[in-house]
């Protein structure tokens, strides 16, 4: 067998992987939404290794995630990786910062839920090449059987369908009865103090560097406790918050939104407006995972940008950027998660190499949300 490629509209990513399971296949799989591009090599039927150029499913943001180093290790190890080539994670143990025992099992964690994360794309593309090699030096501690994924995705689709009837999505804001309990772990405890200061569903799962399906599942948990639940699109909130939200549309987050923001993202795209049409596009995302029309724009916007005579950056990594305004002024718009979590990393101090060194969101993404905002006046440089 060579390879064998597909539109995951026309063959899902479950019965891409339950195929694969069920031949014992080897090789890589590669698999492609909107901007992001995921790679894992298969032995026998096992996930044994994954890549993601979505920073949230690399090392260093699951280490986060679990407590086990914080933003401040983190950046230092980059630093120190960058100056040896030395891998991330043996950096961390060979500083002291982290056990081998924890590095194996974040790596576990990270292959497994590379692919799981796929399971609810209904749209993007698939490519399995039986032909490719692998380092085994890169190998997670135990492979995954990918009959064992499968089940679990199969769940977790489920799962999802129950939670979305009570969260409804990334945007969702919460209110949080208090006092927060004290019997809650830290993880719980963590999220419901960023819902109670006013961060979005979407938004506490960059802040505490968390795979979306994670958050929402302890929120979901949680509001069937009580001591959370959604407030209604447009709902004034219960507490104030620094939170920033968006330059751009009305707060009220309502299906008419979605339209008037796709028709503003065909006038950018008919103008060649390919950065405006990017950051658009994730805003109809953020409310509609699976839009095709927005994950198209998100091609063309890439492609555009890679094109021979694209205008080149006007930021440079060194840059320190600051607001020219206030957070309650920004307060008056709707922001995507992504966008509300950049302006709440900018303070004046910290350059943009130094923010995007630990931020869970692409390097592009984050120098368009931020030349975005130069542009309308709400930060300089």
């Amino acid at each position: 067998m060579g390879s064998i490629a597909g539109d995951l509209d026309v063959m899902s990513l479950p019965d891409v992987v339950i195929w694969l399971a069920n031949r014992q296949r080897s090789g890589r799989l590669t698999i492609q939404r909107g901007g992001v591009t995921k790679q894992l090599y298969i032995v026998n039927g096992a996930v044994t290794q994954s890549s993601s150029d979505d920073p949230r499913e690399r090392l260093g943001q699951h280490l986060v995630n679990y407590g086990y180093v914080s933003e401040q290790q983190l950046q230092v190890a980059f630093q120190t990786q960058v100056e040896t080539g030395v891998p991330l994670g043996r950096v961390l143990v060979m500083s002291g910062v982290l056990d081998d025992e924890r590095l194996m099992r974040v790596l576990n964690f990270k292959t497994r839920e590379c692919l799981l994360d796929a399971f609810e794309w209904e749209q993007g593309t698939f490519e399995f090449n039986a032909q490719e090699t692998r380092d085994p030096e890169l190998d997670a501690p135990t492979p995954t059987l990918l009959a064992e994924i499968h089940s679990e995705g199969v769940s977790r689709h489920t799962m999802w369908e129950e939670i979305r009837k009570v969260l409804p999505g990334p945007q969702t804001q919460l209110d949080v009865k208090e006092p927060i309990p004290s019997g809650l772990n830290n993880f719980d405890r963590r999220i419901l103090e960023y819902a109670a200061a006013g961060r979005s569903i979407g938004e506490v799962a960059l802040e505490v560097r968390a795979l979306d399906f994670h958050v929402f599942a302890r929120l979901y948990d949680l509001a069937g406790r009580g001591l959370v639940k959604a407030r209604p699109p447009g709902a004034p909130r219960t507490v104030p918050s620094p939170v920033v939200t968006t330059p751009s549309q009305p707060a009220a987050v309502v299906p008419a939104a979605r339209e008037e923001l796709l028709m503003q993202l065909r006038q950018r795209l008919q103008a060649g407006q390919h950065d405006d049409a990017y950051l658009l596009a994730q805003r109809v995302l953020e409310r509609d995972p699976n839009n095709v029309e927005a994950l198209n724009a998100l091609r063309a916007a890439q492609a555009a940008a890679h094109r021979p005579g694209a205008p080149s950056r006007t930021l440079t990594p060194a840059a320190v950027p600051q607001l020219t305004v206030t957070r309650e002024h920004l307060d008056e718009y709707l922001l995507t998660s992504k966008e509300r979590y950049v302006l709440s990393r900018i303070d004046g101090k910290r350059s943009l190499q130094q923010i995007m060194q630990v931020s869970p969101i692409q390097e592009a993404e984050l120098l368009r949300i931020v030349e975005a905002f130069v542009q309308r006046g709400f930060i300089r440089v």
